[in-house]
């Protein structure tokens, strides 16, 4: 990470910690946390409205919000590369039935050049029919990569923001972001579930019988 990067963040860092000041009261900073509240305040606010509340210091309560943070980004790890593996699965055996599909066309061009007068409509009939299969197989596989790759996206860009909160932000801007943090990241974690259900098509070839008493010897089927 650059140097000036670095710097910049703690610049930052110090300007959010200039801007923790009470708004009841400017010249206190806000320095505890009232649990009945949910809000941090200063010592001033203590008197009223906060008199009876149960309250501690921002520095004590964000450690262990951070600590909660860090517990519900944990299983971000695992379900990161439950997607990445999730994401071999389609990309993997959908290239090979690619390139399978493409093995296939070449060879029945190659027979068809072979008993053109033969085999011209079947070629022309397998060929259309593999091309759908190619098309739909690839508009599937891509949607499933669109979805996982946005899933992925999403679990990663959040883990990454969580943890910069929890370790280079104010106690005061971590205590404020808890509540939302802890409710995303449990959204997050509900919405985006693996589901290996992709399977490509098979793809197979059996010459008809009529077409193979014509063909005699020369043709006698492909099977891939």
């Amino acid at each position: 990470m650059p140097h000036n990067f670095i710097v910049q963040n703690l610049i930052e860092v110090k300007d959010k910690e200039k801007r923790a000041v009470c708004g009841e009261h400017p010249d206190k900073r806000l320095k505890l946390y009232c649990f009945k509240c949910t809000k941090i305040i200063c010592v001033k606010c203590i008197d009223v409205p906060h008199q009876e509340h149960k309250c501690a210091t921002v520095e004590t309560i964000s450690k262990k919000i951070a600590e909660q943070i860090q517990s519900d980004i944990e299983p971000f790890s695992s379900r990161i590369s439950q997607f990445r593996e999730s994401l071999s699965k389609v990309e993997v055996p959908n290239k090979k039935l690619l390139q399978t599909i493409e093995e296939m066309k070449h060879g029945l061009r190659q027979r068809g050049d072979e008993i053109k007068n033969l085999v011209d409509d079947h070629v022309a009939k397998l060929t259309k029919e593999l091309n759908e299969v190619k098309e739909r197989s690839v508009k599937e596989a891509e949607a499933r990569v669109e979805s996982i790759k946005l899933a992925l996206a999403a679990l990663e860009s959040f883990q990454t923001h969580s943890m910069e909160i929890a370790s280079k932000c104010s106690p005061s801007d971590i205590t404020r972001s808890f509540n939302e943090l802890h409710t995303r990241a449990e959204e997050l974690l509900k919405s985006h579930v693996i589901t290996d259900d992709y399977c490509p098509p098979v793809v197979q070839f059996e010459p008809t019988e009529k077409l193979i008493e014509r063909l005699h010897n020369i043709v006698e089927g492909w099977i891939v």
